[in-house]
């Protein structure tokens, strides 16, 4: 399988005005080159407005498959430009089809696991001027994912992509969000998600609380 880096982006939040409302948001990227430092923490330059939906151990690179661009463009009759989504990376070969949970990768010098598919915010819209966009891509499975990082280094736009190792699990960030958005009341669906070590906290809160809801249905 062959991936490739198609756009890399760093950037920190700022002010913008989203029609008569002030915002302070991170989602606004300008790509680089690189070469830059992927930490524990963060990518060199880059920075979250939101920690609660943002940023955090489990989440140092947010990826967007390349191959969304096209089908976006269609679907709404737009052209949106590199970066839309607000990524660090922009991926081809890499789509939500293909990366489970757990796997690991070799992105330059740093290595880095997936930890959870994205959950788009409405400040996709917002940014882009289209409406509706946000909920498709979550509806569709098309929303990105994350990485944490495993081992620091740098890397650049021309950095090679590949697989370390694959989760025994095989969780898609696509069955993840089949699942909370069109079946989350199947509990075994959720157990097998919550079964992957790699998971982020923030979605392993999220689908406990649902199998809970799942397991205890409420009467009438």
């Amino acid at each position: 399988m062959s991936i490739e880096i198609v756009g890399l982006y760093t950037g920190e939040p700022k002010q913008v005005k989203f029609g008569d409302e002030d915002s302070v948001t991170g989602i606004y990227k300008a790509p680089v080159d690189g070469p830059l430092w992927l930490s524990f923490a963060n990518l060199q330059g880059n920075d979250v407005a939101n920690t609660k939906h943002h940023g955090g151990e489990a989440r140092t690179l947010c990826v967007y498959p390349a191959e969304h661009y096209a089908h976006w463009n269609e679907h709404f009759g737009i052209e949106l430009p590199p970066g839309a989504f607000g990524e660090n990376l922009t991926l081809r070969g890499l789509t939500e089809e293909q990366v489970c949970i757990g796997d690991t990768y070799q992105v330059g010098e740093a290595v880095v696991q997936v930890t959870q598919a994205r959950i788009p915010c409405k400040t996709i819209d917002l940014k882009l001027d289209v409406n509706g966009l946000f909920q498709q891509t979550a509806l569709q499975a098309k929303s990105g994912y994350f990485f944490r990082t495993l081992q620091e280094g740098h890397i650049a736009k021309d950095s090679d992509v590949r697989l370390l190792e694959r989760d025994l699990h095989g969780v898609t960030a696509d069955f993840c969000m089949h699942t909370v958005y069109h079946d989350k009341k199947n509990a075994d669906a959720l157990r097998k998600i919550l079964a992957v070590p790699a998971l982020a906290d923030n979605w392993r809160n999220m689908l406990q609380n649902l199998l809970e809801a799942a397991e205890n249905p409420t009467s009438g």
